[in-house]
């Protein structure tokens, strides 16, 4: 953005302010957009749990993890996603008092609940995701998370492991998934 003209030695310049230009656009930006609104955006940060998205005119979106992915795996998103990356997202929290806005990824994927089946006796391998007390509860696909029946001899397992397991119950609607450890494929 043109801020002023100068004159020097019969010369004219002229001093440009970027940062008036991105304030101007971002203002015109969080004006017109709406909750549920999808778009394209362009990924200009990445933390550990949050991507920073361009999302039009320099006005920056935040999408944390639970928005950015829908696997449970611990890993940081600078694996997943790279500065540059566009993405189709879709707005979920608009503040526009404040400018903050809060996009999603996961809004725009298809329910993996609904999109994989499995039978009884299908072997699949799993991530460990999470263990409580005995409970072990393992990644099938990103967002599909069931727990594990471990055999009567005791095995150790940690947050993070790679195992194979055959499906013991697998119910879509009621969202539902039990499995029984077979090996581990660390």
């Amino acid at each position: 953005m043109i801020d002023s003209i100068h004159q020097k030695d019969g010369d004219s310049y002229a001093v440009c302010d970027r940062k008036k230009a991105v304030d101007i656009l971002s203002k015109e930006v969080l004006e017109q957009i709406r909750p549920l609104q999808e778009l394209e955006a362009v990924i200009k940060g990445l933390g550990d749990n949050t991507v920073y998205l361009d999302i039009g005119g320099g006005l920056i979106a935040e999408m944390p993890r639970q928005e950015a992915t829908l696997s449970k795996i611990r890993r940081s998103l600078r694996s997943e996603f790279h500065i540059g990356q566009l993405l189709t997202v879709k707005i979920v929290k608009l503040d526009k008092s404040s400018g903050s806005v809060i996009v999603s990824r996961t809004a725009m994927l298809p329910n993996p609940w609904k999109q994989n089946q499995y039978s009884a006796g299908d072997v699949v391998p799993v991530h460990v995701v999470n263990i409580v007390g005995q409970q072990i509860y393992a990644e099938v696909t990103p967002g599909l998370v069931g727990m594990i029946a471990t055999p009567n001899t005791p095995v150790e397992l940690s947050i993070g492991d790679r195992v194979q397991c055959s499906i013991i119950r697998f119910d879509s609607e009621q969202k539902k998934l039990r499995m029984r450890y077979r090996q581990s494929l660390n």
